[in-house]
């Protein structure tokens, strides 16, 4: 029996592990400082064992376009009759030629500038000023549909920082006016052994009033679809992330009620926690 049965939409393959780039919200950075990349001969290796069962390959990394030898790698595909789908990239170590190969090889490509404002990226320093977007986008004008991964409570936002985010999809409107913009809008949730492991994070209600805000804001600007990270999916990821060993039996109890933000609150409170405390800086 073969182990590749069902993979007719593509077969994974992890080629770097870890991140340098120490954005300051990223566990990954943290956990793996030192990128492991894996060898070109050793993906070539694998893509030859696998082309018979399956001709798809999807990259797995934090960003594909890190790896030295990514171009080297779309040739070998393209050689052995593979296709390579990248997932999503830090678009100012994007090259001519990879972003030529994503736009053959898949119908989307996924960045995450989490903002519009350049002084927020300074602060989770994520070192791409909103020109190097621009000019990258620029490239990839027939682009079916481009994905972009934005954030709401980055400590110090303001809703000035909200606005700029209308600003900044309207540019991007303009420059790529005809691919599909699929925004992912997701809350800051402050990681364990990250420089923002004891930051703020916004309140579910917070959250909702600043996302109806920035959904209000660029309604408008035509062919943009959302998918947004919901308050209770935020909430329940804020609280593991920042609570102790009082977790375990918030859990446990947790999974004989109801899934709701009302729930947590009441079964953290029996258990001498307390989301407020838990979410302040």
């Amino acid at each position: 029996k073969s182990v590749y049965k069902g993979a007719e939409n593509g077969i994974s393959m992890e080629h770097i592990r870890g991140c340098a780039n120490s954005c300051r919200f990223c566990i990954l950075s943290y956990s793996n400082k030192k990128p492991i990349v894996r060898s070109l001969e050793n993906c070539i290796e694998f893509m030859k064992k696998i082309k018979s069962k399956c001709n798809k390959i999807k990259l797995v990394s934090a960003s594909d376009c890190e790896n030295p030898f990514i171009d080297e790698l779309y040739t070998s595909a393209e050689q052995l009759g593979i296709t390579l789908c990248i997932g999503s990239q830090r678009i100012d170590k994007m090259s001519s030629k990879t972003i030529k190969s994503a736009k053959k090889n898949q119908k989307r490509i996924s960045i995450a500038p989490e903002t519009g404002s350049d002084r927020l990226r300074r602060v989770i320093n994520k070192n791409i000023i909103n020109q190097n977007i621009y000019d990258s986008l620029g490239k990839m004008k027939d682009v079916e549909e481009i994905n972009m991964f934005l954030m709401l409570g980055i400590p110090t936002e303001t809703y000035k920082d909200i606005y700029d985010k209308l600003f900044f999809l309207q540019k991007v409107r303009v420059i790529i006016p005809h691919s599909i913009l699929s925004i992912g809008i997701n809350c800051m949730i402050p990681k364990p052994f990250t420089p923002f492991q004891w930051a703020e994070q916004i309140l579910p209600e917070e959250y909702i009033q600043r996302l109806k805000y920035l959904l209000y804001q660029i309604k408008n600007i035509r062919n943009i679809k959302f998918t947004i990270m919901e308050p209770l999916d935020a909430f329940v990821q804020g609280v593991i992330s920042r609570s102790d060993e009082r977790m375990g039996a918030v859990l446990i109890e947790m999974s004989t009620v109801e899934n709701t933000i009302e729930n947590w609150r009441k079964v953290l409170n029996k258990n001498g926690l307390c989301d407020k405390d838990l979410f302040k800086e």
